[in-house]
């Protein structure tokens, strides 16, 4: 953030221009439903949140820029998949999505979780090789 206080304004529409496509990479898997988790209901039913999560908005937005759309469009509906699985099957990302989500340990477990999910599809997200290793909270 300090970094980017007084920018110039080649880099303020180069960092535009990366955030508008990494958007347009989370519609293209997520459709109506961006930056919300799959959870499910008392009666097992399987549904998307209603409320937007900041948590999840996170590791999308993260994880989606730099990746060029083709790619995104290719493995839509396996990412999509990825995401659904975790969110209903791995307890550990789960929890990160949705307990104490401003916790350091926990943002850098969902983005380790999914960053290698998303490498095991092809597209390993820039930021994954820098994440450090820390405990599980």
């Amino acid at each position: 953030m300090r970094r980017n206080r007084a920018i110039g304004e080649d880099q303020k529409q180069q960092l535009s221009s990366q955030f508008s496509s990494a958007l347009t990479n989370v519609k293209v898997v997520f459709g109506d439903h961006p930056f919300r988790r799959i959870r499910r209901t008392d009666s097992e039913q399987v549904v998307w949140d209603t409320s937007l999560n900041r948590a999840v908005f996170d590791i999308q937005m993260l994880a989606f820029v730099g990746l060029p759309l083709e790619e995104v469009e290719q493995r839509g509906e396996a990412l999509l998949e990825r995401f659904r699985v975790l969110c209903l099957e791995n307890t550990e990302f789960a929890d990160a999505l949705s307990r104490a989500t401003a916790d350091r340990s926990r943002f850098y477990t969902r983005l380790r979780i999914w960053g290698e999910n998303l490498a095991e599809e092809g597209i390993a997200p820039a930021y994954l090789p820098h994440l450090p290793r820390l405990p599980s909270p």
